[in-house]
């Protein structure tokens, strides 16, 4: 979240956030499009929302995504490290992975199947797109 501004004075703060990030990856290109749908919230000193308004969609490409290093602040600690852009595709594709795969055992357990009848049951994914909603 980025700071617009901060008042001490009345305790809040105002902040632009993306709680909705669309990922439109190609897998044989590795590449693809990446929407940010931005929100202004104002928040008071302790949490409570006053007021979010939609500010707009910003675009980017998964490959200029990567093609950058960040600076990623550790929750607890407050730690700074500065980290290649290439591990955000990475942990997104391990989750991703973990996800499908903790659903698909769940699935063939409720049914039945065992993991050798998988592919038989399974549709064919030709294209992934994954939206991330915080």
């Amino acid at each position: 979240m980025t700071v617009i501004s901060e008042s001490e004075q009345f305790g809040t703060k105002v902040e632009a956030i993306a709680p909705r990030i669309g990922i439109e990856w190609s897998p044989y290109t590795n590449d693809g499009p990446v929407t940010f749908h931005f929100e202004k919230i104002t928040t008071q000193s302790d949490g409570a929302v006053l007021e979010r308004t939609f500010l707009g969609v910003l675009p980017a490409r998964i490959s200029e995504l990567l093609a950058r290093d960040y600076t990623v602040k550790h929750p607890v600690t407050g730690e700074e490290s500065v980290e290649p852009g290439w591990k955000l595709m990475a942990m997104i594709k391990a989750a991703t992975d973990t996800v499908y795969a903790n659903n698909i055992a769940r699935d063939d357990a409720a049914l039945g199947w065992r993991t050798a009848n998988r592919e038989k049951h399974e549709p064919k994914l030709t294209r992934c797109i994954s939206v991330f909603q915080v």
